[in-house]
């Protein structure tokens, strides 16, 4: 097998594929992050998701567990109370925000009033802006309780002075982040909610003491993971 990648540090659920690591060698690539399967292909997505991403994968390479879960935590909270973290803090925040998505001709969709990229298409044109079928056209969601949820068009260089749905944007970030932290035991609520469930109580832990329990078959073995099972 040819070597493509040697990782320093390498960090993954262990399913096909799925992992987040460290180059170690080839020496011109040393101490970049290389991430496979966790990309995030959701054709609502916008950058605050992956800039969250890659900051806590970094802890994570970094040997820093208990780092990355605090990190986690805080780009939830802190996205939910509306300041979300940047790390350029020249960039205007709302930007990280903004989910972008081609329009086509009405008639293409089955439901064009539920469709999230045709009303900001609509608001875009009552503006004054031009519009065409076939254009990408940006949004930032401002109620997400709504049905369908509200959004409104994003123009860049162009002041938003709405305020956008701080708790959608909580739970997406929350939602990303998880697919990483949920190995630790912080799911989405948990991230969400800043508190992880309280933990089941073991039959080995002397909870139910008195009681017996039940006993086990004979356990199949476990196969050993090999570095094939991650490429």
């Amino acid at each position: 097998m040819e070597v493509d990648k040697i990782y320093e540090t390498l960090f993954s659920h262990g399913r096909k594929k799925r992992y987040a690591g460290k180059v170690a060698w080839p020496e011109e690539l040393r101490g970049q992050m290389v991430v496979r399967g966790y990309e995030i292909r959701r054709t609502d997505a916008f950058d605050l998701q992956s800039d969250a991403q890659s900051r806590v994968f970094d802890r994570i390479l970094d040997r820093d567990q208990d780092g990355s879960i605090a990190l986690a935590r805080q780009i939830v909270a802190e996205v939910r109370t509306g300041t979300p973290p940047l790390e350029d803090p020249d960039k205007d925040p709302i930007e990280t925000l903004v989910i972008s998505r081609t329009v086509k001709e009405e008639n293409r969709y089955v439901n064009p009033n539920s469709m999230s990229n045709v009303i900001a298409a609509r608001k875009l044109e009552e503006m004054g802006e031009e519009f065409m079928p076939g254009m990408k056209v940006s949004w930032i969601v401002t109620d997400s309780k709504k049905s369908p949820m509200e959004v409104e068009p994003y123009v860049s260089g162009r002041p938003f002075d709405k305020r956008p749905d701080w708790e959608y944007y909580a739970r997406r970030v929350a939602q990303t982040l998880a697919y990483i932290t949920e190995v630790y035991g912080w799911d989405e609520k948990a991230l969400f909610t800043g508190t992880q469930p309280a933990q089941q109580k073991s039959l080995d832990s002397g909870d139910f003491a008195g009681e017996t329990a039940p006993s086990e078959g004979p356990r199949r073995a476990e196969k050993k993971l090999t570095l094939e099972d991650f490429f």
